[in-house]
């Protein structure tokens, strides 16, 4: 089986739709931060291959997304009142977000290493 820390077809199919909504999501910038904090553990977790570490990570990004499903437009956008405070994923969100879409050594082989954290 090739390695997708320890996760199955399936599993890592769920990481991925998580993933994607991401970059629809609109937050506050404190919101971004602790974002990419966890998308650095879900990936330094993949690199490791630690299945438990990665449903962890996986489960805090999740917490600091909208709180409901209605909350996000078939558009993609949020459906809210148009809050400044509330910010597109900024680019380092979106770099990491890549890297874990679209690894570079492909998702067929062990997930390409860590990524450095947040300073």
């Amino acid at each position: 089986m090739n390695d997708r820390a320890g996760l199955s077809e399936e599993a890592v199919e769920d990481v991925m739709s998580t993933l994607r909504l991401i970059a629809r999501w609109r937050l506050g910038s404190e919101g971004w931060d602790e974002v990419l904090v966890c998308l650095h553990r879900l990936s330094d977790a993949m690199a490791r291959g630690e299945k438990a570490a990665v449903y962890a990570a996986l489960d805090d990004v999740e917490r600091l997304g909208p709180s409901r499903l209605a909350s996000i437009a078939r558009s993609g956008s949020a459906s809210r009142h148009e809050d400044s405070d509330r910010l597109v994923p900024p680019e380092p969100v979106m770099e990491i977000l890549n890297m874990l879409i679209h690894p570079a050594d492909g998702w067929g082989r062990p997930h390409g290493g860590a990524t450095p954290g947040p300073g």
